[in-house]
């Protein structure tokens, strides 16, 4: 289970299956009075402005999060997270409701004076057409995350209160004038242990359809 933050009632977000999807059971809790909402349908995450959200550690699979005005996402002490947020590109992962997005807005912080390695957000974008899917930080707060989206365009929008730690991948990035960045070296190692490692090491070919007492009849 992931512990939600200062809902109108501590939310549990529970892990319900292998995409690590979540749903908020209880409703008074994460509705729209609270300040953060989670909808299961299309899997967006909304704080409202000066809403704060604590992360368990763990991993976070979403269309599109959004944070409001100075609102805050905090870290549980000792606790690693990842988040993945999906698109509409990656074979309907998500529906055409969302846009697979990451906006944080005037003054939102995110893991303020934390390690970059124990936040780390990763975007799918778009492969097909690049640059296209937007991750907008505009005028945020003191913030450490390590930010990979490859296929999208980052915009550090200008501002003398964006302060910005750790490391960033886009395929186009944009930092303004007044804009603070720096970047934490041991980002690009990925080795807080928030996010494993898979790999493919071997495979075989089957020659014949298997069977769900043998599954790998005629390898």
């Amino acid at each position: 289970t992931f512990q939600g933050g200062t809902c109108a009632v501590p939310a549990t977000l529970v892990q319900t299956n292998c995409d690590y999807r979540l749903t908020c059971p209880d409703t008074t809790s994460c509705d729209s009075s609270s300040g953060v909402t989670f909808s299961a349908l299309t899997r967006t995450l909304t704080l409202a402005n000066n809403a704060t959200l604590v992360l368990g550690g763990g991993y976070y699979n979403f269309c599109s999060v959004s944070v409001g005005n100075n609102a805050v996402i905090t870290i549980a002490p000792g606790a690693k997270v990842s988040i993945f947020i999906d698109s509409t590109s990656d074979h309907g992962a998500c529906s055409s409701l969302t846009s697979g997005t990451f906006t944080m807005s005037q003054g939102a912080t995110f893991n303020a004076g934390g390690s970059a390695l124990n936040a780390q957000v990763f975007v799918y974008g778009n492969p097909s057409s690049l640059g296209t899917n937007q991750v907008s930080l505009q005028n945020v707060g003191s913030s450490a995350f390590l930010l990979d989206a490859p296929f999208s365009t980052i915009n550090l929008a200008p501002s003398n209160n964006t302060v910005f730690e750790g490391a960033m991948m886009g395929y186009a990035v944009t930092i303004g004038q007044a804009s603070n960045f720096t970047y934490e070296a041991d980002s690009s190692t990925l080795a807080s242990g928030s996010l494993e490692s898979f790999y493919r090491s071997y495979w075989e070919q089957c020659g014949g359809l298997g069977t769900p007492s043998a599954p790998t009849a005629g390898c």
